[in-house]
């Protein structure tokens, strides 16, 4: 009791300086202290935390981002078809001599059948981009374990802490 009653100003101290400013009044303390339970059980509130948690739900959107990598990189590897035309605008120059005049002046130009097939040969591109958008998936599922393991240790500390407090309050 006499250390708690000792430690008062230095408390006080650190309270002023945190508000960087000295108290003109003394602090009040209630007379009891207040008693609240926690409303859902531990593992409520593991489940709560786990489904709420804004950084897991980014390395969500990462490893489906890292998915469709894996889906572009195998349609990427796929043979390709084209199929087009090609249109020239020609404008008609009037800088001439009229005596000199050129046949089809200022006529557009259309080049129709384009065809193409791109097939490819070497694969070690490609499959390395699949290998990569895997690999970067599996890193990704490794980070949102080991947040979600830190989340689950960082509850029990506080469920710790709190239990602790009770017992402190009745102790008191």
């Amino acid at each position: 009791l006499a250390y708690l009653k000792d430690s008062r100003i230095p408390l006080l101290t650190e309270f002023e300086e945190l508000l960087n400013e000295e108290l003109q009044e003394p602090l009040g303390f209630p007379d009891s202290l207040w008693e609240e339970q926690l409303l859902n059980e531990k593992s409520i509130l593991l489940e709560m935390i786990l489904a709420e948690n804004p950084r897991l739900e980014q390395l969500e959107h990462q490893a489906r981002s890292f998915e469709e990598q894996l889906t572009v990189a195998k349609k990427m590897g796929l043979p390709s078809f084209t199929l087009g035309g090609t249109y020239t605008n020609i404008a008609s120059r009037t800088d001439l001599d009229p005596a000199m005049a050129l046949p089809d002046n200022g006529q557009d130009a259309f080049i129709f059948p384009q065809v193409g097939i791109r097939v490819p040969l070497y694969r070690n591109k490609y499959k390395a981009m699949r290998q990569e958008a895997i690999l970067q998936q599996e890193a990704v599922q490794l980070k949102k374990e080991n947040l979600e393991n830190e989340l689950e240790t960082k509850l029990e500390q506080l469920y710790r802490d709190y239990v602790d407090a009770v017992r402190n309050v009745e102790l008191y």
